[in-house]
């Protein structure tokens, strides 16, 4: 059996801690799995349509090179494949009416066609309250010594209520 490192099994070279720790390897094969990415990043909120940058933890390919692949589950759903390729980062789009998000990545050697263990991120909340938008003319009424009206605006995407106060000074 060869293992990791060229020894040939952890009971053989054990004293000498050659292979300690590395049991998984295949009978009559040198091909291990990937490791797996120690860390996935994520922010802990983002707004809905807004830019969600996802990166990961380097993988050493033991001189092969490694392809990531990264999925994502929407309010712990199905995780369904977002991305493949050799960068360590990913920018998402947070889905409007989702209310988390969660991502994973594996590793693929060109070595073989094992796949890595997945890491796993924590759970990105997903704020949908978009800003209300208040329009009107813009004009310095700090001069203006009679009466008068500003006209202006205001929306809501969401439809929530709006309260608007002026106040004079």
């Amino acid at each position: 059996m060869t293992c990791l490192y060229g020894c040939q099994s952890n009971w053989e070279f054990g004293d000498r801690g050659e292979c300690e720790g590395y049991q998984s390897c295949h009978e009559g094969s040198s091909n291990m799995e990937p490791y797996t990415p120690s860390n996935i990043y994520v922010p802990s909120s983002v707004n809905a349509g807004e830019t969600v940058a996802v990166s990961w933890s380097w993988v050493d390919g033991r001189g092969y090179n490694v392809t990531y692949y990264l999925e994502r589950s929407i309010d712990n759903g199905y995780y369904r494949s977002i991305y493949s390729g050799r960068e360590m980062s990913y920018n998402d789009t947070a889905p409007r009416g989702a209310n988390t998000l969660r991502y994973r990545v594996k590793v693929q050697s060109s070595k073989n066609s094992d796949y890595s263990g997945y890491a796993t991120s924590s759970i990105v909340s997903v704020i949908n309250n978009q800003a209300p938008v208040i329009s009107g003319n813009d004009y310095d009424y700090g001069a203006v010594r009679e009466d008068f009206t500003i006209p202006w605006m205001v929306s809501d995407a969401d439809n929530d209520e709006v309260t608007v106060t002026i106040t004079a000074s």
